[in-house]
């Protein structure tokens, strides 16, 4: 067991997208909680630091989920390595411990990375915006002191959140044990190896085509016809300025293109919305190597949001 501290995201940073089974099988996402306040935390079902706290943990976040916080936890550890971390074992973990809210796995490692997660538990609170508020412990006690275990730090955080006030200004990173990483998947910001990286000229002259075309298209209402090309369009010049993106663009690239041919073809509505899942696990993929790209695809998530799809 590696005691390993929170790298600290700045704050303000947007809140990655995820898209995650829950034990009980649906998929929970980011855009699931839009306008709300949010809390993001990695646990996994092993770790002493978590067992240390869970009991306290599920009773205030049942506290504050009356109070109109959203709350989810993703385990990403690697259930091959670390079995009692498998999604079975999450199931009977959530309801020993009497978690009330999502309890997601991130299988791929990807959001993890996205988070810039080390450790468990690592907490992540957002505002109505989604925007990065407090980061940190959920208090002093540890399994080897004698401090009591109370949240204070992170109920604190959640109260100024959830009555629009600054979040304590003072936040200590939390500790425990490291994300069980999978081999070669540990990030470069934990010392891990920089991404690959690959062009896509090709595909951004893909996306400049599809944009003229949704703009021709008779089958999508004008002003929303407009926007989506406009947005395709744009994402297309973001890719095209990154002259060697990492892989994760690449694969947000291809997806997008697979997305607009489906918009402007105007396929049923379950081929739409299994192209869109697949774009939108890209965007997780490509969050933490390129932000402004990640967010304009994040715009075209929330407009097809907007309609449905």
């Amino acid at each position: 067991m590696a005691l390993t501290p929170s790298t600290m995201l700045p704050l303000g940073t947007p809140a990655p997208d995820f898209f995650l089974p829950d034990t009980d099988g649906t998929t929970v996402r980011r855009s699931d909680f839009a306008s709300r306040s949010l809390l993001v935390m990695f646990l996994c079902n092993h770790c002493p630091y978590v067992k240390h706290i869970r009991r306290h943990l599920a009773a205030t976040c049942r506290e504050y989920q009356q109070r109109g916080l959203a709350v989810v936890a993703i385990n990403a550890n690697d259930a091959v390595a670390y079995p009692d971390d498998s999604p079975e074992k999450m199931a009977e973990e959530g309801r020993a411990a009497g978690y009330t809210f999502p309890y997601l796995y991130d299988e791929s490692q990807q959001v993890a990375g996205a988070y810039q997660a080390a450790c468990t538990p690592d907490f992540f609170l957002f505002d109505r915006e989604h925007r990065l508020v407090y980061r940190g412990q959920y208090d002093d006690s540890r399994p080897d002191n004698d401090r009591p275990v109370t949240g204070a730090d992170l109920r604190r955080a959640m109260d100024a959140v959830l009555t629009s006030q600054p979040a304590p200004t003072e936040q200590k990173p939390s500790a425990g044990c490291n994300i069980k990483w999978k081999p070669g998947n540990e990030p470069a910001y934990l010392g891990g190896p920089a991404p690959t990286v690959s062009s896509v000229p090709a595909i951004e002259a893909r996306l400049h085509d599809l944009a003229r075309l949704l703009r021709e298209s008779d089958s999508i209402a004008l002003p929303l016809r407009r926007t989506l090309a406009e947005l395709v369009d744009e994402l297309g010049k973001a890719l095209r300025s990154a002259a060697v993106p990492p892989a994760e663009v690449a694969r947000l690239a291809e997806t997008t293109t697979h997305l607009a041919e489906s918009l402007h073809r105007r396929h049923d509505r379950d081929r739409v919305g299994t192209v869109r899942e697949r774009f939108e696990q890209a965007v997780v993929n490509a969050e933490v190597q390129h932000p402004l790209v990640a967010g304009l695809a994040r715009r075209l998530l929330d407009t097809l949001a907007s309609i449905g799809i």
